[in-house]
């Protein structure tokens, strides 16, 4: 079947596999004689694990409550053929044979509900590139998230503008102080940003960006271990380097400190 995507909005806490199992069905059809094998997919790791129960879909939703995604994939197989065994005898009594015009009990695959496309001459041999880590990053959805969340912040600081703006400060004399208490402003050259142990940064989304411009000017590769919303593990691929970083959320705060 031609490859397809989809994706819908489920409450984690009462969400059971027959649910899921339901929902897929209503997105995509099978023959009688097919089931389908539901796999969850690691976008940190590349690996894929299947779910066979709802404890599994359970701890699936828990290991991604951060993230608010859970990636799967689904495929549809042929149900395992039961061989029928005929010409039992027992006690001298013989089962009938059963006619050559008759079909047993096995499953026969509904060729006609399938979507089978050919392949063209063109394609045949033809080597399949393989996604890269950018490439990757945008099919997940993550770049997706971090323009959303450029937009709200620039948002915000356009309607505070406004605000600002509107208000009459020509005889006012009022005290300013930067500092807030709890939090540590974080201003940083988005060219050259600093990834020293202590360093902030606004949030996650904000960092994200800085780590991978630090590795472009330092001509390394940027691996990703960790990529959450309270946590990132990255470490630089080539052979022989030991160059690592870690950033955590603060508590009560969205500023990630290095």
């Amino acid at each position: 079947m031609p490859r397809q995507s989809d994706e819908w909005t489920v409450n984690a806490h009462s969400y059971s596999m027959k649910d899921l199992e339901n929902d897929i069905a209503a997105r995509v059809k099978w023959g009688s004689s097919q089931q389908i094998a539901i796999y969850e997919f690691d976008p940190n790791t590349g690996g894929e694990k299947i779910l066979v129960d709802d404890k599994a879909l359970s701890l699936a939703f828990l290991e991604r409550e951060n993230r608010k995604k859970l990636f799967l994939y689904v495929d549809v197989q042929s149900k395992a053929v039961t061989e029928v065994m005929s010409n039992v005898s027992i006690n001298n009594v013989s089962a009938p044979e059963q006619s050559n015009n008759e079909v047993g009990d096995v499953d026969v695959i509904d060729w006609d509900s399938l979507d089978i496309i050919p392949i063209g001459q063109d394609q045949v041999g033809v080597a399949v590139c393989v996604m890269d880590e950018e490439a990757m990053y945008e099919f997940l959805g993550l770049r997706a998230e971090d323009e959303r969340a450029e937009k709200e912040r620039a948002a915000a600081e356009e309607e505070a503008a406004e605000e600002i703006g509107a208000m009459d400060l020509d005889c006012a004399e009022l005290p300013v102080d930067d500092h807030i208490p709890g939090e540590e402003a974080a201003f940083h050259d988005r060219e050259g940003p600093p990834m020293d142990a202590g360093t902030l940064y606004p949030s996650m989304e904000e960092f994200r960006a800085p780590v991978r411009q630090h590795a472009i000017k330092g001509q390394f590769e940027l691996g990703t271990e960790k990529s959450y919303q309270t946590l990132f593990r990255g470490y630089c691929k080539a052979n022989g380097c030991k160059w690592a970083i870690v950033a955590r959320k603060m508590s009560g705060t969205k500023q990630v400190r290095v």
